[in-house]
């Protein structure tokens, strides 16, 4: 009865990472506002995507796509009042964002499988000490 609670607490926990993760990740690149940090460098985005992952411990169980998006601002160059003859240059602005955060799901169905298993290494010879001996004498640590 214990296993089996203990189990659905690991399974419950499993799913609020998995969706803390999904919400800390969409966060990233919040739509263009004033004040809104847009990330505007490609790694610096897979490497904050990749700390949540690690952080929440569901690297591999949750993906994500991103698209990157220009924005072109023609300028004239020099104070005063443009006219079609005076120079003119291009700024180009970059930012990217998130598109989807997705599950992996097959991923998520084979550690449910192994969620509450524990794995047990003694180094004591097996006519010392049997498998029921050693389960019972290291199940409480």
């Amino acid at each position: 009865m214990r296993s089996q609670s203990y189990r659905q607490a690991l399974q419950k926990g499993l799913e609020e990472r998995l969706q803390h993760a999904t919400d800390k990740i969409l966060a990233l690149t919040p739509p263009p506002a004033r004040g809104k940090h847009q990330i505007q460098d490609e790694a610096k985005l897979v490497l904050a995507a990749g700390a949540i992952l690690k952080t929440y411990d569901v690297e591999g169980l949750q993906a994500y796509t991103f698209e990157g998006q220009e924005k072109r601002q023609t300028r004239q160059i020099g104070c005063g009042r443009g006219s079609a003859e005076r120079p003119k240059h291009e700024i180009v602005t970059v930012r990217y964002r998130i598109t989807t955060a997705t599950r992996q799901e097959e991923a998520i169905t084979e550690l449910r499988k192994t969620l509450g298993w524990r794995a047990y290494v003694s180094n004591a010879p097996a006519e010392q000490l049997t498998l029921e001996q050693a389960v019972l004498t290291y199940r409480n640590e």
